[in-house]
């Protein structure tokens, strides 16, 4: 497992290290993330700390925020360590640069840039990245999100309304 590791220089600064796909430590609570450098390319993710249906932090995944994906799709892995039965889920056949992949779309309540929310979550035993994936529906609606490819960094401001 390849460990992706950066310090965040500003005033919530903290470590933030990925093993697969778990956050060891979470950071920036402002809403501000750099871009983090895995296998040799950066990338715009963040920490999600996504909450159990009884409501206790359970898991704290790193995130893609794809612009281009319409649903946020996880790893199943990820949602047993929820206590959620995966296939249990409303069925969605996802398509993308991978082709179609089988997943099951359930609710969760998460937490980033120190907002909750809760929105769809496609889960699926054929993710081929080492991070999960924030889409549009139900996350991009909740936040106005920029992308500073020059600074390397990605800029989270809740929506009010």
């Amino acid at each position: 497992t390849k460990v992706a590791h950066q310090m965040i220089g500003a005033v919530a600064t903290l470590a933030l290290r990925a093993v697969d796909h778990h956050v060891v430590e979470v950071a920036d609570v402002t809403g501000r993330f750099p871009y983090l450098r895995v296998h040799g390319r950066s990338f715009p993710l963040v920490p999600l700390t996504l909450y159990k249906a009884e409501g206790d932090p359970a898991v704290r995944v790193l995130c893609l925020i794809d612009s281009g994906a319409s649903i946020s799709l996880f790893n199943s892995s990820v949602g047993h360590e929820l206590g959620i039965k995966v296939e249990e889920g409303q069925p969605l056949t996802t398509s993308g640069v991978g082709g179609e992949v089988p997943a099951y779309v359930h609710r969760i309540r998460c937490s980033v840039a120190a907002q909750t929310i809760t929105g769809p979550v496609a889960f699926t035993k054929h993710l081929s990245t080492p991070f999960q994936i924030i889409g549009r529906r139900g996350f991009f609606e909740r936040f106005l999100i920029q992308f500073d490819e020059l600074d390397q960094k990605v800029y989270f401001s809740p929506v009010s309304g």
